[in-house]
Formats: structure tokens, C-alpha cells, sequence
């Protein structure tokens, strides 16, 4: 018993800095990653999840997703401002859309707009098994997502605690991969 609580003591302190489901409804979670980039969850009232992309190299790009997931609208954000903005919309109601579940597949049928352009892609969402994913000292509960639609592929890992999503990897149709991996993340308090 001693030795449980010493070993608690310990880790208190390194898990202190950990988020905790709480943190979304307040100012969020952030992930950061050593190329200087980061990402910041933010769950609203209405239950969507907004996640701001910065980068040294790149506009920010803000995205909001129902469900922590499903894409509804993405923007760069120059000078405080919406830009190159598209929108997305689904053949249910946002809240009729599943959470992530582990070992289940769903496909839909997405509508966009540019802007200028409407487009229409079939969204094929598979659910890979219940896992554990670890950032720096923090430990997640996951379920895996291969979104995939016209010759892309995409890897999101999902933190069902948190509702929320982030890419993992990209595949392009010449099988080319890119990996977004997170070192450390933590709570906004």
C-alpha cells in the first residue's frame, strides 16, 4: 500500500499537466508537435469542437467538427478573419451523426461549398479497435478513423473522453505518406 501511494505521489505532478475532460469545455486542450506547430480543441455549447492549427510556416487554420469528427466548416484565419472558407453539410442532422465506436464502418454521401463551387464526395469512416495512445507522460483512450474519399486516405486518432480528433497521416493516391505526430499535450487552465 505504501509503495502504491508513493508511486501515486510520484506521478502526481507529471499527470497534473495532463488534460482532463473538463478542459474542453474551458479553454481547451493543446497538442504540440517539436516542428513548432500546435493544435487547440475547444468544445462549444452546442456540442461541435473547434480545433485552431498554428504554424510557423503556414496560416492558421481554424475547423469546426460535430461530434469531435465530422467536418462542417474549415477557414484560414488571416488577421481575425474567416478566409478561404468551405462548408460542409451532411444527409442527417448533425446530432444524428454516430460518435466514433470501435470496429464499426460508416459511409456518407458530403455536400461542399468553396464559396464559389458546390461538390458532392462519398466519406467512408472505418473505426479501427479500442486502444491506448501516449503523448509525452499523458495516456488517452483511442479509436482510430480511416476517412476515406476519392483517392485520398486519412488517419485520425480519436479521444472519446475528449470528443475530439486529430490527423495522424495523410495518404496521397501515389501511396505517399505524411505523419503528424504530437509530443506533449496539456490542459489550458
Amino acid at each position: 500500500m505504501r509503495l502504491f501511494l508513493a508511486l501515486t505521489l510520484l506521478a502526481g505532478p507529471a499527470l497534473a499537466d495532463c488534460p482532463r475532460p473538463s478542459d474542453m469545455a474551458g479553454n481547451g486542450v493543446r497538442f504540440s508537435a517539436s516542428t513548432g506547430d500546435v493544435e487547440t480543441f475547444v468544445r462549444y455549447a452546442d456540442g461541435s469542437v473547434e480545433s485552431t492549427v498554428e504554424s510557423e510556416t503556414k496560416p492558421t487554420v481554424r475547423a469546426v467538427l460535430a461530434k469531435g469528427m465530422y467536418l462542417t466548416r474549415i477557414f484560414d484565419l488571416v488577421d481575425g478573419k474567416a478566409e478561404n472558407e468551405t462548408r460542409y453539410s451532411y444527409p442527417t442532422a448533425l446530432d444524428n451523426l454516430p460518435e466514433p465506436f470501435p470496429d464499426g464502418a460508416l459511409t456518407l454521401t458530403v455536400e461542399g461549398f468553396d464559396g464559389t463551387d458546390r461538390f458532392k464526395s462519398t466519406e467512408t469512416y472505418t473505426f479501427g479497435p479500442a486502444s491506448v495512445l501516449t503523448i509525452g507522460t499523458c495516456a488517452f483512450a483511442m479509436i482510430p478513423v480511416a476517412l476515406s474519399y476519392g483517392q485520398e486516405r486519412e488517419i485520425y486518432h480519436y479521444l472519446p473522453e475528449y470528443g475530439l480528433s486529430y490527423l495522424a497521416e495523410s495518404i496521397a493516391p501515389d501511396g505517399a505518406k505524411t505523419d503528424y505526430r504530437y509530443d506533449t499535450v496539456i490542459g489550458l487552465r
